[in-house]
């Protein structure tokens, strides 16, 4: 019988034990600029999952215990990663720092679920009601013994290299690439900084030829307009417009679209950069964006976001409407169903105006074609192609992608460039008439770039 009893008692604050660790192990904690929790399951196939809202989740089968962290990004410190952004610590530095941080972080947890297996313990030992002080003793110990068993097993278990083929859930699902990218950074991060100086200098020859250039045979009261679209996060994209645009005295940019990859706050952090941009900047959403990122936009002065309507802007005429799949969080392009109920959406808004636009700025090419022959000039991206073309009298600009594709870009086994299209436009009696196009392509990994000039000499049939 007495036997029985410690066996019960045992069992009982083993049973506390993993109770408490189940319900209170979460932990909060920082790391830079950004805010985590991690917390412990007991029980669960040895998994440790990262989850970032909205993007999804990444697991993997990490080691042999039957528990299942998870580690779950909760908030963005956005005025400290700004700070963070400005400084640009050394990586090697910034390494340090972060593992240092996750090695405090690590201890800490630790202690957290021994000390929660000893409260475990004793309130399930208190469940009995013992008179022996020792009993609470005993029972405190087993909790901390069992964690202590399990989590040592975990340790030496602990696989890091299963995250090479983790699972994925959500956004990440349908974006295998990034794992591509990350492998591929890992495996070139001794040459990446050669990279990027490269680049770095190719992008300063380009901007000295560029203050040297006059755009010639362009009148005076010519409206300057520079199309870009397609930045994907690059940083180095700002930059660039941002030296186009005074050297050319660029009058209004027109950006359709696809600013970020997944449409995440962290993302939408990058886009205060248009901020430093002295020009107004008209914004079609693309579907790697989102409301995250449309509603961070039109808290900028300088921004004038586009979405089934027609606005006047620098005197330009300009109609516009987003890209189905900006709605949510979502990237894969819209279905056709999609495609074809922001078309009569657009077609409402042509019919109720009394003139037509002289330019029309969508994302989605798709839209785009449905209003050749009815407007001058159409604007587009998405396909990451430049292309210019005259269809039906109106001239259809893809400017390419203004931001080499973003980290896609570095999968391409051919090199994708940095892309924009100015276009000048002269005042008609009937709105603005594009007169020329300059389109300016700069590479990464090869030195130079492709200024190319088209000049339009009669006014297209459109009306």
């Amino acid at each position: 019988m007495r036997s029985f009893n410690q066996w019960r008692k045992l069992l009982v604050a083993l049973i506390g034990a993993v109770l408490f660790v189940s319900l209170f192990s979460a932990m909060r904690f920082h790391i830079e600029a950004f805010e985590f929790e991690i917390h412990l399951e007991i029980f669960d196939h040895g998994l440790t999952q990262i989850q970032i809202p909205p993007v999804g989740t990444v697991s993997a089968h990490t080691h042999s215990t039957p528990f299942k962290f998870g580690i779950v990004l909760r908030n963005i410190d956005t005025e400290l990663l700004q700070n963070l952004l400005e400084e640009t610590p050394e990586q090697q530095d910034l390494i340090r720092r972060v593992n240092a941080e996750m090695s405090r972080v690590i201890r800490w947890f630790v202690a957290r679920l021994l000390l929660l297996s000893a409260v475990g313990g004793i309130a399930g030992i208190f469940l009995l009601r013992p008179a022996s002080r020792a009993t609470y003793v005993r029972g405190a110990l087993s909790g901390m013994v069992m964690m202590a068993v399990f989590l040592a097993g975990t340790y030496y278990t602990y696989d890091l290299e299963r995250f090479k083929n983790p699972q994925y859930e959500g956004v990440l699902k349908a974006a295998p690439w990034v794992v591509g990218m990350v492998q591929e950074a890992m495996a070139r991060i001794s040459t990446l900084g050669a990279e990027m100086q490269v680049m770095a200098g190719n992008l300063y020859r380009l901007y000295e030829s560029i203050d040297k250039l006059e755009p010639v045979g362009v009148a005076e009261g010519t409206l300057k307009v520079l199309h870009v679209s397609d930045i994907h996060n690059n940083p180095a994209a700002y930059d660039f417009v941002e030296k186009i645009s005074r050297s050319f005295g660029i009058d209004l940019i027109i950006d359709t679209g696809d600013l970020s990859d997944f449409g995440t706050p962290l993302e939408a952090q990058l886009t205060k950069r248009i901020r430093l941009i002295e020009v107004p900047y008209v914004f079609t959403a693309g579907n790697h964006d989102s409301p995250e990122i449309i509603k961070a936009l039109k808290r900028l002065k300088n921004v004038v976001v586009l979405d089934g309507e027609v606005r006047e802007v620098a005197g330009l005429r300009i109609a516009g409407i987003a890209d189905p799949s900006s709605r949510s969080a979502a990237i894969t392009p819209p279905p056709g169903e999609s495609v074809e109920n922001y078309i009569q959406q657009l077609e409402k808004v042509f019919s109720q105006i009394p003139t037509r636009p002289d330019l029309l700025a969508v994302h989605n090419p798709g839209i785009a074609r449905a209003f050749v022959g009815r407007v001058p000039v159409i604007l587009h991206g998405h396909d990451h192609r430049y292309s210019l073309e005259v269809i039906d009298g109106t001239v259809v600009v893809d400017a390419g992608t203004t931001g080499a594709a973003g980290v896609r870009g570095l999968q391409t086994t051919n090199e994708v460039p940095y892309s924009v299209v100015m276009l000048y436009f002269s005042p008609g009696t009937d709105g603005w008439r594009l007169v020329a196009t300059d389109t300016i392509r700069v590479f990464n990994l090869r030195s130079g770039f492709i200024l190319e000039r088209r000049v339009f000499t009669e006014k297209p049939p459109v009306g």
